[in-house]
């Protein structure tokens, strides 16, 4: 028997298909796979898109199904309401006004009668002080069984507006407020020097006590007899006589 021939082996035999596999740089990697958090990321971004388109969708909707006549309303109502509002406020800012004008008016009103009230009592207080005066220049104090007036009352009634005072006491003042100067000295004059003259004068001398102690300073009245009942015994016989008889024009 003739030994078995063998084929011949070949020093570097082709690589097999199934049994040695490709070569390792032929091989193809795996993709990297993503991760659950990636995932529901982009889940939840699609997932709010929806919803987003979805309320377009029904707003488109809304706007879409919109009486005209409904939003015309709405607008009148939107423009009444601005007009009310308005009317509101002028009402307001008119009201404000006329409070601010009566409270002006009271508080001028309030002002005006204080300084009335405070005039008054300087005014007073200037009267008592003249009164003072004339009662040292011997002024009579005797009031009326009628009305109660003084003598002094009727002094004042004329006068009253004459007299003035500042820091230096009281004294007579011209029109223009400013001191009324003694021609003769040209200091201002005092209310004892002007009671001294009212007292000397034939007029307003019934208002004083006589010059010349009791029955001195007496003046005769229209007929002739003494006006005043004061102790004729201490009177001059001269001056009785001129009081009572005085210089007579011959008749023809």
């Amino acid at each position: 028997m003739s030994p078995t021939h063998l084929p011949p082996v070949e020093p570097n035999p082709p690589a097999e298909p199934d049994g040695g596999g490709a070569p390792q740089d032929q091989q193809q990697q795996p993709e990297p796979q993503d991760t659950a958090e990636d995932i529901a990321k982009l889940k939840k971004a699609l997932e709010a898109e929806r919803n987003l388109k979805r309320q377009l969708e029904s707003q488109l909707k809304q706007v879409s199904q919109v009486d005209p006549r409904l939003v015309e309303e709405a607008r009148a109502k939107a423009d009444a309401a601005e007009q009310q509002r308005l009317l509101v406020e002028q009402q307001t800012t008119a009201r404000l006004q006329e409070q601010e004008r009566k409270y002006q008016e009271q508080l001028q009103r309030i002002t005006g009668d204080l300084q009335a009230a405070k005039t008054a009592a300087e005014r007073e207080a200037l009267r008592i002080k003249t009164e003072r005066e004339f009662l040292a220049a011997k002024g009579l104090v005797e009031a009326s069984s009628i009305d109660g007036r003084t003598p002094f009352d009727y002094i004042w009634q004329l006068y009253g507006s004459d007299f003035a005072e500042d820091k230096n006491g009281l004294f007579l003042a011209d029109p223009d407020g400013s001191p009324r100067l003694d021609p003769e000295t040209g200091k201002r004059i005092t209310p004892s020097e002007f009671f001294a003259k009212l007292r000397k004068d034939p007029v307003h001398g019934m208002h004083f006590q006589p010059e010349y102690g009791a029955g001195g300073g007496s003046r005769a009245g229209r007929d002739g007899r003494v006006s005043n009942s004061e102790d004729l015994a201490k009177v001059p016989t001269s001056q009785l006589f001129r009081d009572n008889f005085g210089t007579r024009r011959k008749t023809a």
